[in-house]
Parts: C-alpha cells; sequence; structure tokens
C-alpha cells in the first residue's frame, strides 16, 4: 500500500458495560444510556452514533493511555474466538513450506495459570491445549516462553501488521481478520507428546532421514579419511627423514665443492701464464672500451658531414637547374632566329628559281635548284641537330613546325607561286642584290 492510516487516528468502537464485558459500538445504546467505561482507564464513555462513523468517546477530557493498538488486540482476540482456527506457515528443515490450520472445539480469553494470564486459552478438536499471545507491539517475554517450554505447553505467537489501508477510521472484524491472515505466526513452545507436534515432525521425517543417511556416509568416509591421514603422517614422517638426510649430505658437498674451487683458484692464480693472460684480457678490455667511445665520435661526425652534404648537394642542384633553365632559354632563342634566318633564305632561293626558269637558263636553273636543295637539307639537318640538344636540356619543349619530317625537301613550284613571284622580282641580278 502506498499511503496507509496510523494506528493512533482510530475511533474507539469497544468499551466495558456494567456488567464487566466488553461490548461493540453497535451493541450499546446511545449516549451516556450505554452505560460504558473506558478499557484502559475505566473512566466513563459514551456512543456516538450519528451520521458519522459511530464510536466510543471519553466524558472528561483527563488523559488517557488508550491507542488503537489496544483496539486491534480486542477486535483480534473477537475474531478468533468467533473463528476458533489459527492458520499459519511452517518451514520444514529442508526449507519447503507448509501451512498448517489447527481448529479449535473452545476458545476462552484471558485465564490465569497461576504465574501468567494467556491472551487466549485454546483447546483443539483433538483435545489439546494451545496458548496464545497476539502482539502488536510488545512480542512475548523471554520468561513466559522459558516457562511455557518448561510446562511442555503448546505456545502461538500472532504478530499483526500495524500498516492499515488508507481511509480506515475505525476497526472492524473484516479489516482484523485480513491482518490475521498476513500476520506473522510463531510457535514459541510445542509439547513434545502432542499430536501436533507429531504432525510437525512427519513434515520433517523424510528430511531427518536423508540427513541420517548423509550422516552415516560421512562417518564412513571420515573413517577413510583418518585411514588415509595416518599413512600420509607415516609416509610425511619417512620423507622428513629422508630430507634431513639429503640436507645434511648437501651441506658436505656444498663445502667439498667451495673447498676444490677455492684450491683451483689459488692454483691458477699462481701460475705465470694465466696472470698474463688475466691482465691481457684485462688491457683488450679497456681498449675495446676506448674504441667503442671513439666508435660513437665518428659515428657523431659522419651523421653530422652527410647532414652538410645533403645540404650543399640540395644547394649545387638548385644552382645547376638554374643555369640549365638559361641555356635552353638561349639556345632556344638562338634556334628560333636561326629558323627565321632559313626561311628568308628559303623563300629567296624559291624566288631565284622562279626568275631563273623565267629567263630560260633551264640548265642553269635546274644547277642551282639542286644546288639550293643541298643547301636547304644541309641547314635543315643543322636545325634538327640543334632542336636534339634542346630536346634534350628542355623535355617539354614543342617541336618547331619547320624542321617537321615532311618539310626535309623543297616542295616543287607551281603557276601560282611562279606568278606570285614575278611580279615582284624581275632579275636574277636584282635578286641577287
Amino acid at each position: 500500500m502506498d499511503k496507509e492510516t496510523k494506528l493512533g487516528h482510530l475511533l474507539m468502537t469497544r468499551a466495558v458495560d456494567k456488567t464487566g464485558n466488553v461490548i461493540s459500538i453497535k451493541d450499546a445504546d446511545n449516549g451516556l444510556k450505554c452505560d460504558c467505561n473506558c478499557i484502559v482507564c475505566d473512566k466513563p464513555v459514551l456512543a456516538r452514533q450519528g451520521s458519522i462513523a459511530w464510536s466510543f468517546a471519553h466524558v472528561s477530557t483527563q488523559a488517557c493511555s488508550w491507542s488503537g493498538e489496544t483496539e486491534l488486540h480486542l477486535i483480534a482476540k473477537e475474531v478468533i474466538k468467533k473463528d476458533r482456527r489459527i492458520k499459519f506457515r511452517h518451514l520444514t528443515l529442508n526449507g519447503q513450506s507448509h501451512y498448517i490450520d489447527v481448529e479449535f472445539s473452545e476458545v476462552e480469553e484471558e485465564v490465569f495459570d497461576g504465574l501468567y494470564r494467556p491472551d487466549l486459552v485454546c483447546t483443539s478438536v483433538d483435545g489439546e491445549r494451545f496458548l496464545v499471545e497476539i502482539c502488536v507491539s510488545h512480542q512475548c517475554e523471554k520468561e513466559k516462553v522459558s516457562f511455557y517450554r518448561k510446562q511442555r505447553e503448546n505456545l502461538i505467537e500472532i504478530v499483526l501488521p500495524t500498516r492499515l489501508p488508507e481511509g480506515v477510521e475505525y476497526l472492524d472484524e473484516e479489516i482484523v481478520r485480513a491482518l490475521i491472515d498476513q500476520a506473522t505466526v510463531h510457535c514459541l513452545s510445542i509439547n513434545p507428546l502432542s499430536i501436533f507436534a507429531e504432525e510437525l515432525a512427519a513434515l520433517n521425517q523424510k528430511h531427518i532421514s536423508e540427513q541420517g543417511s548423509q550422516l552415516r556416509y560421512l562417518r564412513e568416509c571420515g573413517r577413510e579419511l583418518e585411514a588415509k591421514r595416518d599413512t600420509l603422517s607415516q609416509s610425511v614422517n619417512k620423507l622428513s627423514r629422508c630430507y634431513s638426510d639429503w640436507e645434511k649430505h648437501k651441506v658436505k658437498v656444498e663445502n667439498k665443492v667451495k673447498k676444490y674451487e677455492n684450491n683451483l683458484r689459488r692454483n691458477i692464480e699462481s701460475q705465470k701464464e694465466v696472470r698474463a693472460y688475466l691482465q691481457q684480457t684485462h688491457q683488450l678490455q679497456h681498449q675495446i672500451k676506448e674504441l667503442k667511445s671513439q666508435c660513437s665520435a665518428v659515428k657523431n661526425q659522419f651523421n653530422n658531414a652527410k647532414v652538410a652534404l645533403d645540404q650543399e648537394i640540395s644547394k649545387y642542384r638548385k644552382q645547376q637547374m638554374e643555369a640549365v633553365k638559361h641555356q635552353v632559354s638561349t639556345t632556344e632563342f638562338s634556334l628560333n632566329s636561326q629558323l627565321s634566318l632559313l626561311k628568308s633564305e628559303i623563300e629567296t632561293l624559291r624566288t631565284l628559281e622562279l626568275v631563273l626558269r623565267e629567263d630560260d637558263s633551264v640548265t642553269k636553273v635546274d644547277t642551282a635548284i639542286q644546288i639550293i636543295k643541298l643547301h636547304y637539307e644541309d641547314k635543315f639537318d643543322e636545325l634538327e641537330r640543334d632542336w636534339m640538344v634542346v630536346r634534350r636540356l628542355k623535355n617539354d619543349s614543342l617541336m618547331p613546325t619547320t624542321i617537321a619530317e615532311n618539310r626535309r625537301t623543297l616542295p616543287p613550284l607551281t603557276s601560282e607561286n611562279v606568278d606570285s613571284l614575278v611580279s615582284s622580282v624581275r632579275t636574277y641580278k636584282d635578286m641577287k642584290g
């Protein structure tokens, strides 16, 4: 329940009438006619039976220790007297739960037995006596439990919950009966000769027999383990003696080894060759250390020199690249100039060929043409060689169209070429001039 009602806020529904019996508000007369007293302080109370919840109230304003716990305790005894049974959960030795329902043929309240006054004294249908203690806030005293155990009484304690549903103003039998079903029930004392004890023992009989078998098996295992332990103890004692003898023998052998080692060392050190060898070994080790230090220094110098050399090489490469670029540009300019001159010479020779043809000097013209062609091819080869030099110096240069392979020989003259040249060139002498 998320929200709960406290016992201290409950209304009083039980009081003592003039005959000394506890009665309910439903059985009393209204107002002061009820002629009832408080159960706790024994002061007069009046019955309020109006439109709201019915309840008893003190007539005087004197303080009273009555509380909802008293109300719950009284009504719980009424419910048990009316139902004449108690149901509770019993756990066996193996942890299994069994619900036990005890029915009563007779229930008496507040019967004094000479030393204590139990809340209820009940007699079961089998004729066995049960003492019932109802606990709201104070559990049964240890002395009382010890007394009833010595008397071999069946003592049952019912621990009621104090949490009520929200909105409860007063208690009735239904609410208290539900609380009893939720209560924790303890068997504080059991009569070992009673039928109730036999029923509880029957629930544990199977588990007890299984435990007995397990105990017998464990006892046998224990005897076997004891026999093995004795055997192991004898073996351990024997091994301990052997270990002690071995330790003594070990000490003797170690002493002999040390003595032999000392004698051998003295014999070795007494020989001249051995001493000389040891001195030489010491010197060589010293020289090795010096060489290692020198190698380390040389290695550092080499690394420094390598760094400096890499820097010089990078600088030299930059300078060479700049010089090559300048030379390539200069050579390219020179080639372009030569190409221009060659073009002008070619045009002059073509014009000369046309003039010669016009003067009917065929033989001389053919001879001149052959000379011109040879001269042209020589110049073309010279330009091609210069271009190869430029190509090696500058790979990304484009080949000029004037030195393409289809330009290696002069193209033949046509009438169109002749007509265009005749109008501008008249004589060979003029052309030569």
